[in-house]
């Protein structure tokens, strides 16, 4: 998931807001995954 993470920061840069909607949404897929 870091790798994501960071291939996510780096293609978003400096728009926080919309890179942080992203980690939620990556969280809620894994927490979806792992039920």
């Amino acid at each position: 998931i870091t790798i994501i993470s960071h291939f996510a920061g780096k293609l978003y840069g400096a728009r926080s807001h919309k890179y942080k909607k992203l980690k939620e949404g990556v969280k809620k897929l894994i927490e979806e995954v792992e039920e």
